[in-house]
């Protein structure tokens, strides 16, 4: 059931972006909370990298690790961007 797998996906990642969140919340930037700096929009872009993954007709560990990776790196430059 892909609207269940992808509802279960995005939801767990929704979590683990909230609890980087609150972690985030006790230190500050410029007078703001680390929190402020953070997007939703990450969920999204994990979460397409991993719904893609999942549903890849062939299983290459190695590539899902590079996928993942990169989308991880590009969320640490957009966080790097929104300090500036």
């Amino acid at each position: 059931d892909k609207d269940a797998t992808r509802k279960k996906i995005r939801t767990l990642l929704f979590n683990l972006h909230e609890d980087r969140n609150s972690r985030f919340d006790s230190y500050t930037y410029k007078g703001k909370k680390l929190s402020t700096y953070t997007s939703a929009e990450w969920v999204d872009w994990v979460a397409d990298i991993v719904e893609k993954e999942v549903y890849d007709s062939t299983v290459n560990n190695g590539r899902t690790y590079s996928n993942v990776q990169l989308v991880y790196e590009r969320i640490k430059l957009d966080f790097y961007h929104r300090l500036c």
